[in-house]
């Protein structure tokens, strides 16, 4: 299984238990937001680049200029996300 198929079937979970008027489950739906969360950063976005500079998707955190990548940066140092260094063609 993969971290997106992961999240698409916590996804699915938390519809099914964030719903008030079957049971309380609100340690059960906590739980799946936090680990939603942290799967979420697992998954590799890829890096935003602007006129000088490459930044992460989620906080925006310079992560190298336009000339110097550093794609043994697997993960922003700020936030935690994944990076993917790929650049589409």
């Amino acid at each position: 299984m993969t971290n997106e198929e992961a999240r698409m079937n916590l996804e699915k979970l938390l519809q099914i238990y964030d719903d008030p008027g079957i049971i309380d489950f609100t340690v059960i739906v906590e739980s799946i937001k936090m680990a939603l969360e942290a799967l979420e950063k697992q998954i590799p976005k890829k890096v935003r680049i602007t006129t000088s500079t490459k930044r992460c998707a989620v906080c925006g955190r310079q992560l190298s200029g336009i000339g110097n990548m550093h794609p043994t940066r697997l993960y922003c140092q700020k936030c935690g996300q994944a990076i993917d260094w790929t650049e589409d063609e």
